[in-house]
């Protein structure tokens, strides 16, 4: 079964694994399951590789199962960008700036 897949099945049987602030939980899940016997001896370094690797092309085809199938998302699905910019502010980033007021700001006459 392919990563997309497996995922697929996964978020339809545990909606609760949709939801944003569930996502890391939940691909550390799928992690342990497909690692859990190689674990017992010990972590090494193709391990851990192997682990990095499988835990980035989870995040990559979970983000690709919710393009990809709306019904699946989850319900603050749609309060990415708000989240992120409020996320920038405390963190002390401005605010984005949108290209064309950027170009027009340029396009201005300079007045002293």
């Amino acid at each position: 079964m392919s990563h997309f897949d497996e995922i697929k099945s996964k978020l339809q049987q545990y909606p609760l694994a949709r939801e944003r602030k569930n996502k890391n939980v939940f691909i550390a899940r799928l992690l342990l399951n497909k690692f859990s016997s190689r674990l017992q001896t010990g972590i090494d370094e193709k391990l851990m590789e192997d682990i990095i690797v499988t835990g980035a092309s989870y995040d990559r085809n979970f983000r690709q199962v919710l393009q990809e199938c709306p019904e699946l998302r989850g319900s603050d699905y749609s309060d990415k960008q708000s989240l992120e910019e409020d996320k920038m502010l405390q963190l002390g980033y401005q605010p984005k700036i949108k290209e064309d007021k950027i170009i027009k700001d340029i396009a201005k006459p300079y007045k002293e």
